[in-house]
């Protein structure tokens, strides 16, 4: 997610931690680009063919 949510949320916070387990990893978007530009060319890499697959819709 590139961004911050908005709106009312579709499931709970129960159901997310226990339903629908899951890791989520963030990294800051500066700090990746000048520490390490070869991850965040692979990460945009990465979703542009997400995108193209329909995987993820911008």
């Amino acid at each position: 997610m590139i961004g911050a949510a908005g709106g009312e949320a579709a499931i709970s916070n129960w159901e997310l931690k226990f339903r629908h387990p899951g890791h989520v990893i963030g990294q800051h978007l500066t700090t990746t680009i000048q520490q390490a530009p070869e991850l965040f060319a692979d990460t945009v890499d990465e979703l542009g063919r997400l995108i193209a697959a329909g995987v993820y819709l911008p």
